[in-house]
């Protein structure tokens, strides 16, 4: 009858399963969350020759940095959501929590980009109904669900309003090998 907070890790479903035997305290539903496959998206991607420009607010100095890269790599990742629970309605319960989360999707900032786009793609059972006569049952769910995102390319400073701390640069004469 009342909002029960649920803890959630990061754990693979090996892991996460161990820790619930280990543990004769653990309080069910749990849930754990990791990282399946990462692939290139192909119909997202930029050509590598497009450069990107912004500026960085520094709120403890006050200073703006100006700041250039490459075109950053368009990934998706998925990722699999693993619901444990003790009780069919406590399941229900996360299930409908969690197909509200992604209606119909799930926005998720990151500090790359604040328009992170997480869809789910399915919910599968994996729970093994029948316990050996002094065993819990343990019911368990597997959400899966990608985010299309991007991995940054390394990051040039091109201005700051504040003092330089540190200064790389390349020189080449041809004819000489180059100097740094």
């Amino acid at each position: 009858g009342e909002v029960v907070s649920v803890p959630i890790w990061y754990a693979n479903p090996e892991r996460a399963i161990a820790k619930i035997f280990e543990a004769r305290t653990l309080q069910l539903p749990v849930l754990t969350v990791g990282i399946d496959v990462t692939d290139e998206d192909l119909t997202r991607r930029k050509p590598n020759f497009n450069i990107e420009f912004w500026t960085i607010h520094n709120k403890k100095t006050r200073r703006h940095t100006r700041v250039a890269s490459l075109a950053p790599k368009a990934v998706n990742l998925t990722y699999r959501l693993n619901l444990w629970a003790k009780y069919t309605e406590d399941m229900n319960q996360l299930v409908e929590y969690v197909e509200y989360k992604f209606h119909p999707h799930l926005r998720v900032g990151t500090t790359f980009d604040e328009q992170t786009y997480a869809f789910l793609t399915a919910i599968s059972e994996n729970s093994v109904y029948e316990a050996p006569d002094r065993e819990d049952r343990v019911l368990r769910k597997t959400v899966t669900f990608n985010l299309e995102t991007y991995m940054p390319s390394r990051k040039y400073m091109i201005q700051s309003n504040g003092d330089i701390r540190e200064m790389d640069y390349e020189v080449g004469i041809e004819g000489v090998e180059a100097a740094t």
